[in-house]
């Protein structure tokens, strides 16, 4: 968990506005998704969010897809 530690606090110390992370949790029990999930507020704090999708186990390519399909989705939603 140390890597998504070190990436969420990379990205919550960039200037750019609107950072949004998707992440996919493929029923992990080693708490990552309870980790994630405390980042949640410093996110919003400055303006950015983290969405998590939580899958029962797909593999790494469909979970990667579940992700992209989503905020695809959402955009096309947003007139985007």
């Amino acid at each position: 968990m140390q890597n998504i530690g070190e990436m969420f606090d990379f990205a919550i110390s960039q200037e750019w506005n609107n950072i949004k992370i998707i992440m996919t949790n493929d029923e992990r029990t080693d708490g990552v998704r309870e980790f994630i999930t405390a980042y949640k507020p410093q996110f919003s704090e400055y303006g950015h969010e983290v969405v998590l999708i939580d899958w029962e186990n797909p593999g790494i390519c469909a979970a990667a897809g579940s992700g992209i399909a989503k905020e695809c989705k959402e955009r096309e939603s947003n007139g985007c």
